[in-house]
């Protein structure tokens, strides 16, 4: 099992901006693990950026999916373990807000 590491998350609107949540402590176990399938394809577009003397990293997701097998997921429409930083996210309320807000973090419409 991995360790459990973003909990509590609550998005007022479909954007990661207005999310609030739980890194340090949970008060989750593995039950309450959000699986969710997001729409589209994950945008492939290179996300640096070059500068005169160094690369930037812009606009890499924490966050990942992983099919049942283990693989990571590059395609809408199929359901997904949701990790962030390697680990697992638990909420027992996590909406379709927070759904949506993550899905596009990680390059999906939504």
């Amino acid at each position: 099992n991995k360790e459990i590491k973003l909990d509590n998350v609550d998005c007022s609107t479909e954007d990661w901006d207005s999310c609030s949540y739980v890194t340090e402590h949970h008060n989750c176990g593995h039950n309450e693990d959000v699986f969710v399938s997001c729409a589209g394809s994950m945008d492939e577009t290179d996300t640096t950026e070059e500068t005169d003397t160094t690369e930037e990293s812009v606009g890499e997701s924490p966050f990942s999916l992983l099919d049942e097998n283990g693989n990571t997921v590059l395609d809408g429409g199929t359901l997904g373990l949701l990790l962030y930083n390697d680990g697992t996210v638990c909420d027992d309320r996590f909406n379709d807000n927070s759904g949506i807000a993550i899905c596009r973090n990680m390059g999906f419409t939504g």
